[in-house]
């Protein structure tokens, strides 16, 4: 990252370098530690510090207990550091993917550095991160859910609790009801559990991310051809979502039928922008007030969907599988168009009205620092 920016973003906390997700002119943005965004900013830019000092206070704070008000769980990892107050609530814990991040996060750290001695120091924070949150939250089809209950609580502070955390479509007032399975978090804890398996163990880990791929049958819907965005106890939340994409970053090719990929990405044609993948279909988004991600272009997004297609390319290739990997250098050359209208700029999304690309929200945002760095480097 630029040192100006890093600047702007960086917070020294008991002499650990930590990193705010956003600033905002016109408002405060978000100067508060996000796990999600620190840690799948150090992924991407493979930063080894990055991604120690943040598993390091997140460790530090991970719950404890139960906390209707924050949201918090025993082994859960924090949202939003410090939290605020929505509809009477805390936004403390109100994450369902932070887990999954930081697992990853510890993964991506030892691959880096081959530091033992770390991960021997937080093993009993991984294994208590595992054991007494995310596999409390499986249900007996092996789908990761959500579900304020865990916590003692109703609801939430927040509607949503996975990173598209404003509003879902088709639902009263933008939210699930609950419990609720997003696929994308379903994928998420699949690959996390097998990264923990790899780091602590036990071998069983392994052997449930193997039933969990085993139930993605049950979120893939065959007559839209893409995966559900949610399945909620009303039904299935059913719509054309870059989550779909977004999953190749986590999924192996052995989790998803080679005709399942070809659907996702034709289908995902409707998402296409001359700057990358918007996160709802158009006619999806005419159905929701809140449109933050929904008609909007993450480009933290487009470096993951990057990254899942050249990780399944490299297996298409290895199997002789031409059209798909045509395909999937599409989603590449899609997904890219994003970093040609960053320059100068490290704002935390883009909106395209009549053609024409905007930068919008934080500037700087950590996500994007990221995903240029990635993109910069890969291209």
């Amino acid at each position: 990252m630029p040192p100006k920016v890093r600047e702007r973003l960086r917070v020294n906390r008991n002499g650990w370098v930590l990193y705010n997700a956003g600033f905002r002119k016109a408002s405060r943005g978000y100067l508060q530690n996000f796990p999600r965004d620190s840690l799948e900013a150090g992924i991407l830019l493979e930063d080894p510090k990055m991604l120690h000092d943040q598993l390091e206070f997140g460790a530090l704070n991970q719950a404890t207990k139960k906390d209707p008000k924050t949201g918090a769980e025993p082994g859960k990892y924090h949202h939003q550091m410090p939290g605020v107050i929505i509809r009477g609530l805390s936004t403390d814990y109100n994450s369902c993917d932070s887990n999954a991040w930081a697992l990853l996060g510890y993964a991506e750290y030892f691959r880096l550095t081959r530091d033992r001695k770390f991960i021997k120091k937080h093993k009993y924070d991984i294994r208590k991160g595992v054991d007494e949150y995310v596999l409390s939250h499986l249900n007996k089809d092996f789908y990761f859910t959500e579900d304020p209950r865990f916590s003692g609580a109703q609801r939430f502070a927040l509607r949503v609790t996975y990173w598209k955390d404003s509003v879902l479509p088709q639902r009263e007032d933008g939210e699930p009801i609950y419990p609720v399975v997003y696929p994308l978090v379903h994928a998420q804890y699949m690959a996390a559990l097998r990264k923990a398996t790899l780091l602590v163990g036990p071998p069983g880990l392994f052997d449930i991310a193997n039933r969990m791929s085993k139930s993605l049958g049950g979120l893939f819907n065959k007559d839209l051809g893409t995966f559900n965005i949610a399945l909620d106890s009303s039904g299935s939340i059913q719509g054309i979502s870059s989550d779909s994409l977004n999953m190749l970053f986590f999924l192996e090719p052995e989790d998803l039928n080679p005709h399942w990929i070809e659907s996702i990405i034709r289908t995902s044609v409707v998402l296409e922008t001359p700057a990358g993948y918007r996160g709802l279909s158009p006619k999806l988004s005419e159905t929701i007030k809140d449109r933050y991600h929904a008609d909007k272009v993450w480009p933290v997004e487009q470096a993951t969907i990057h990254k899942g297609a050249v990780k399944f390319k490299a297996w298409a290739i290895s199997q002789g599988k031409i059209e798909l990997v045509s395909l999937l250098e599409h989603v590449e050359e899609v997904s890219s168009r994003v970093t040609a209208h960053l320059d100068g700029s490290h704002a935390e999304i883009l909106s395209i009205n009549d053609g024409e690309v905007q930068t919008d929200g934080c500037d700087p945002h950590l996500f994007t620092f990221a995903a240029k760095e990635y993109f910069k480097r890969v291209l």
